[in-house]
């Protein structure tokens, strides 16, 4: 994320912004990985319902 230099955010809300920001962050991360891996299962378990 990046901040514009001149006139953008007031210091006041950095840091506890960013640790929100961050906790956001990982569980997107989280929930993405956990997304990617049950795409992936299924994509294990297509073959095999497609031959019964």
């Amino acid at each position: 994320m990046k901040r514009p230099a001149e006139g953008g955010f007031p210091r006041v809300v950095s840091k506890r912004m960013t640790s929100a920001w961050n906790m956001n962050r990982e569980q997107y991360a989280q929930k993405k990985s956990i997304l990617s891996n049950y795409r992936l299962s299924l994509m294990k378990i297509q073959p095999a319902l497609l031959e019964n």
